[in-house]
C-alpha cells in the first residue's frame, strides 16, 4: 500500500480497502516515503486487520496505539510512534503496487523471490535498529538478508506419506559384538563398571566394518538415553524382539535404555575415523562418569567384546 503527501482520496477509506481485499495470511507493507510527523497505522487498522487474517505490518513511516497492537498480539514494525492522526494530512496513493520501504523495491504479489532484500526487527518502542554501535553497545536486532539464487521447492505434504529412501540392510554379519552395560557403582554411573577416563579410548573400530552392540540396563531403576556419536545406528531388537514403535524403525543416534531392557544396535561404520564418546544423555548420569571413549582408525580394530 502507499500513502501519499498530496491527492484527493481518504488515506482511511484506502487503508480500509486494502485491508478487506487482503488474503490471510498476507502481510501489509506500507510505502509512507519514511514520513515522521503523521502516523501511517493505528488502533482501528489493527482490530480490522486481524479479522481479515493480515499476520502483521511492516511500515516505512510512523505507527500509534501500540497498546492495541500488543493486546491483539500484532506485530508492526515501523520508524517510530507518533499520535497525529491521518486523517486530513495525506492522500491514499493506491494498493498492490510497488513501494518502496527504505530504498528496497517491494513488489506485488510478492511470490517472486526478491534477492538482495533486508529486513530487519526493531523493539516494541518502534524503533530502527540499523545504525553500527560501538562494540558491546549494540541493539536487540533480527535481520534476514535474502542473498541466494531461487531454488526448486521440493517440499512435499506429510499426509500423503511420501518415501524418500529405503534403510540400509542389516542383514550383515558383524565383524564383532560388543556388550555395554549401563549401572550405578559406588555413588556414581558407570559403562562396564568403568569410569569415564578422558585419557582412556576402551575400544577400536575399523573403519568399513559392520558391527553389533548389546546395551544393557539390568538395574530396573533407570532409564538411561543413550547417545553414540559418529554413526547414525539402527535398532535390531528390544529384549530378543523386533522394535513395536515405527519412530525405532529409522537412522537413530540416540536410544533409550529402559529397565530392565537389552538393545541390540546395528552400525555400519563408512566415511569417518576419529575419536568420539559413548554416554548416557541423563544429564546427572553423563556428568558423574557414564561415558566412554572410542575411536575409528582405517585399518585395524580390535575385538574387545565388553570395553
Amino acid at each position: 500500500m502507499k500513502l501519499a503527501a498530496e491527492g484527493s482520496t481518504s488515506p482511511v477509506i484506502g487503508t480500509l480497502g486494502t485491508i478487506t481485499s487482503a488474503r490471510p495470511g498476507d502481510v501489509l507493507v506500507i510505502d509512507h516515503g519514511g514520513t515522521m510527523d503523521v502516523n501511517s497505522w493505528g488502533g482501528v487498522a489493527t482490530f480490522t486487520a486481524v479479522h481479515y487474517g493480515i499476520v502483521g505490518v511492516i511500515i516505512d513511516g510512523v505507527t500509534r496505539d501500540i497498546d492495541e497492537m500488543k493486546t491483539q498480539e500484532f506485530p508492526v514494525f515501523g520508524k517510530g510512534i507518533i499520535q497525529q492522526s491521518i486523517r486530513g494530512r495525506c492522500s491514499f496513493a493506491g494498493h498492490r503496487v510497488e513501494v518502496q520501504l527504505g530504498g528496497v523495491r517491494v513488489r506485488p504479489p510478492f511470490t517472486a523471490p526478491h534477492f538482495g532484500a533486508q529486513v530487519e526487527c526493531s523493539n516494541s518502542g518502534g524503533t530502527v535498529l540499523s545504525d553500527i554501535l560501538p562494540a558491546g553497545s549494540g541493539n536487540l536486532l533480527l535481520q534476514f538478508q535474502v542473498s541466494s539464487k531461487a531454488v526448486r521447492d521440493n517440499s512435499v505434504d506429510p499426509a500423503t506419506n511420501p518415501s524418500f529412501y529405503s534403510l540400509p540392510s542389516t542383514n550383515v554379519a558383524p565383524r564383532i559384538i560388543r556388550t555395554f552395560k549401563f549401572d550405578r557403582l559406588n555413588g556414581q554411573w558407570s559403562v562396564n563398571g568403568q569410569f569415564m577416563d578422558c585419557n582412556e579410548f576402551r575400544f577400536t573400530v575399523s573403519q568399513n566394518s559392520s558391527e553389533q552392540w548389546l546395551l544393557t540396563n539390568l538395574t530396573g531403576d533407570w532409564t538411561h538415553p543413550i547417545h553414540i556419536h559418529l554413526e547414525e545406528h539402527q535398532i535390531l531388537t528390544r529384549n530378543g524382539l523386533p522394535p513395536s514403535l515405527a519412530v525405532e524403525h529409522a537412522r537413530k543416534d540416540v536410544t533409550q535404555l529402559h529397565p530392565n531392557e537389552r538393545v541390540q544396535l546395528f552400525f555400519r561404520f563408512r566415511d569417518w575415523v576419529g575419536k568420539y564418546p559413548i554416554h548416557c544423555h541423563n544429564v546427572v548420569h553423563e556428568d558423574h562418569a557414564m561415558m566412554a571413549l572410542w575411536h575409528v582408525v582405517a585399518n585395524g580394530g580390535d575385538n574387545i567384546n565388553v570395553p
